[in-house]
């Protein structure tokens, strides 16, 4: 795929996805990506052994969110 392609397809993407979502879900979505992206690869791997030994993913993330603000 060429870049240009790329770009066409990440403009359709974008569309579709503003389409299919609130402004204030979009909004908590980019917190949560925010919020993983800022993981160093050991806080990462803690945060998948919790949830490989039961703790909900969608939780601890959110929970990671919440103290982005504090």
């Amino acid at each position: 795929m060429t870049k240009e392609e790329q770009t066409i397809w990440f403009n359709y993407a974008l569309s579709d996805a503003k389409l299919a979502n609130s402004v204030d879900e979009l909004a908590i979505g980019w917190m949560r990506y925010k919020a993983l992206r800022a993981l160093t690869p050991r806080e990462f791997s803690v945060l998948t052994q919790r949830n490989l030994a039961g703790e909900r993913f969608d939780d601890m993330v959110d929970a990671m969110v919440a103290d982005l603000g504090r």
